[in-house]
């Protein structure tokens, strides 16, 4: 993933609303608010705990995910059968704030697996700010993701993004 500057990709697309979103999160702007909330919550998911895991390709084409723990000074390997990456959960969305503009106080750490179990028993909440106040939008998740934008278990095809609305989550925001 190559990471760039916001003014490039609007430069590159013309207007905010043909930037799809996976884009807005390949942004330097975003890599430096998803870096602030990751240590302020020890890069650490804040339902189970996990960490992000590493992983090796093996000679059959699969993956093997495991961390790497420091044990009486010597280094040890812990596997797991599955990815783990750490994402960035907006706890609210506002109509045309950008990914990177929202208050520390409404993003938290969530590792793949939870964030996907959060967007499928919860909803999350969609504002629109009018003269200064969030007014509550009725949209509707995604009929395929839940309204999460992706699936952890294709993670390595475009960063796992939903193919039905592409990361915007939201039916009425599918262009």
């Amino acid at each position: 993933m190559t990471i760039i500057g916001f003014n490039v990709l609007l430069s590159s697309h013309g207007k905010v609303d043909l930037i799809p979103y996976i884009e807005l999160l390949s942004t330097i702007e975003w890599f430096e608010k998803r870096k602030e909330v990751l240590e302020r919550d020890l890069n650490r998911c804040t339902i189970c705990g996990s960490k992000e895991t590493s992983w090796n390709k093996q000679k059959d084409g699969s993956y093997r995910y495991y961390w790497l723990k420091l044990e009486n000074r010597a280094l040890r390997i812990e596997y797991t059968d599955r990815m783990i990456c750490m994402h960035i959960h907006h706890k609210l969305y506002i109509k045309d704030l950008l990914p990177w503009e929202y208050e520390i106080e409404n993003l938290i750490t969530y590792c793949n697996w939870c964030h996907l179990d959060y967007h499928k028993h919860n909803k999350v909440s969609y504002f629109e700010n009018i003269n200064g106040r969030l007014i509550e939008l009725s949209y509707t998740p995604c009929q395929r993701c839940n309204g999460a934008g992706w699936f952890p278990e294709y993670q390595k095809v475009q960063n796992g993004i939903c193919f039905r609305c592409r990361g915007y989550k939201f039916e009425e925001l599918i262009k």
